[in-house]
């Protein structure tokens, strides 16, 4: 029984990842509105199909120190969706916070852990709606 709550919430997790599009940049442009933002840039690269948006802000801590934050929001341009989220601390590398296609990755590898990829597409993927099926059977 475990084991089919926690297959369950798996499934779920991974059909919400494919349906939701992530942090919208519209989104993000309401934040320029804040004291502490400093820099909003949008990239497009249309032979890659990607749209970036860089921004920093600087966080204050508790002893008045400032530090400079820079995010990088990665987009699909095709289907608008958040494919990736990349932070800056001060004068640090960007590092990974997010990578859509790790999370899939990963729960795709949870799921077969629990059941055979055989199975996993009677269950779930045949009674999903065609849209979502079809890019959940990409990746199963």
């Amino acid at each position: 029984m475990a084991n089919s709550l926690e297959l369950e919430s798996l499934v779920n997790k991974l059909i919400s990842t494919y349906l939701l599009k992530g942090i919208q940049p519209d989104d993000l442009a309401t934040a320029l509105f804040e004291e502490e933002y400093e820099e909003f840039i949008i990239t497009k690269n249309r032979t890659t199909d990607v749209l970036v948006v860089k921004l920093s802000f600087f966080e204050i801590n508790d002893e008045d120190i400032s530090t400079l934050h820079k995010f990088r929001y990665t987009y699909e341009m095709s289907t608008k969706t958040l494919i990736k989220i990349e932070q800056s601390i001060g004068a640090g590398k960007f590092k990974i916070q997010w990578d859509r296609s790790i999370v899939i990755q990963e729960l795709m590898s949870s799921i077969g852990n629990l059941i055979s990829p055989e199975d996993f597409k009677k269950m779930y993927l045949d009674n999903l709606p065609k849209d979502v099926s079809s890019k959940l059977y990409l990746v199963a």
